[in-house]
């Protein structure tokens, strides 16, 4: 699987790359991660997301349970 850049993931999404920078920034933050790794490990452990992908673009990527950063519960 190779990783999206946040101005793929703004694409994608109809939104802008900083948009997407905040809400990457956000949701680590809650999950107590310090980085986009750390971020993806935690998030198939605590179900946030499933392994099962989806391809967007021409790539693979992780379906996640919601879009919105609100939504991802912390580590906690």
């Amino acid at each position: 699987m190779q990783a999206m850049s946040n101005k793929e993931i703004g694409v994608a999404l109809n939104i802008s790359a900083v948009t997407v920078k905040a809400y990457m920034n956000v949701s680590m933050e809650k999950m107590g991660v310090a980085d986009r790794t750390q971020a993806a490990t935690a998030a198939i452990q605590r179900g946030i997301v499933s392994l099962d992908s989806v391809k967007l673009g021409g790539r693979w990527r992780i379906v996640w349970a919601s879009e919105h950063p609100t939504s991802i519960p912390s580590k906690d």
